[in-house]
């Protein structure tokens, strides 16, 4: 991309989001027993067998995160990000609002969260992909999910069939035909949680400098998310995130920079990143963001 003269923004992971505990924790444990499986059959010698356990034990370690985002922040043509919570949701955001054009990912859960434009199977030595636009889904349907296409339906159903973020009851994506089915109050009350996860997932805005919701807060009176007092404390956003905290909270902009270049917030000992990110907004305005030493 770079050598076609691509501007390259790349996305990482955040903090740990509370909707995907569980799910986490479950991934967590099958990478400890496959750690396990992978010695037992190491030392039955079943080489091969235990190459495959051991793989599917791999994960990303913040020393290998952070080291990847010092070697690229020296490239002109590259920008890093780190989401405050889950890329998905930063991705979605940044084609949304015209930081990047297209997105070139293999996680499908983007379409779920609205993301405009989507190349999947990307071969970077031929070019050949796989393109995805929002604007077409209508035609991937036949009759009245064709005619009268209701993303909203769609994004609910996609959440039905398995997500994340909602532990479903067994089987049920295949008692989805089923005009009787009934189920308990707990599992609907996790569903609007589910639901609401990708709609109002907290975002970086690079922009304006702060974190904000995916989509504004329906309790949100106010046009802009800028409104910060004075001092730099808490928006109305701020306040109003803990009311989906499972969707992630809205720090503060000067913890929120920090966070988005790639700075553990918590964690003053450690060597800082000083701020090189650098964006268009969509009325090609260069803007820098402000250097931040420390909170």
């Amino acid at each position: 991309l770079l050598e076609l003269g691509c501007h390259v923004i790349m996305v990482f992971d955040g903090r740990p989001l509370p909707a995907k505990k569980n799910t986490n924790e479950e991934r967590r444990q099958r990478r400890f027993d496959n750690v396990k499986a992978g010695e037992l059959l190491l030392s039955e010698g079943k080489i091969n067998e235990a190459l495959g356990k051991f793989k599917r034990a791999t994960s990303i370690t913040s020393d290998i995160v952070e080291s990847t985002i010092s070697y690229f922040r020296n490239h002109a043509k590259v920008d890093v990000i780190v989401s405050p919570y889950e890329s998905d949701a930063q991705l979605t955001f940044l084609v949304k609002e015209g930081f990047a054009d297209i997105v070139i990912t293999e996680d499908s859960d983007l379409i779920v969260f609205g993301c405009e434009k989507i190349a999947f199977k990307w071969n970077c030595e031929s070019g050949d992909c796989m393109i995805y636009e929002k604007s077409q889904l209508p035609q991937c349907f036949s009759g009245t999910m064709r005619t009268q296409f209701d993303f909203t339906k769609f994004r609910r159903i996609c959440i039905l069939s398995g997500c994340d973020y909602l532990q479903l009851l067994p089987r049920i994506p295949s008692y989805l035909n089923m005009p009787k089915l009934r189920v308990t109050k707990e599992f609907i009350d996790d569903f609007i949680r589910a639901e609401n996860t990708f709609i109002y997932q907290v975002v970086f805005d690079p922009r304006q400098r702060c974190q904000r919701p995916l989509t504004k807060y329906l309790c949100c009176q106010k046009d802009s998310y800028l409104e910060n007092n004075e001092n730099d404390f808490a928006s109305d956003e701020q306040f109003l995130s803990k009311d989906y905290s499972y969707a992630g909270e809205v720090i503060s902009s000067k913890l929120a920079v920090r966070l988005a270049l790639g700075n553990q917030v918590w964690n003053t000992l450690k060597i800082q990143l000083s701020d090189m990110f650098t964006c268009f907004d969509n009325r090609s305005i260069h803007i820098e963001l402000l250097k931040v030493e420390s909170v």
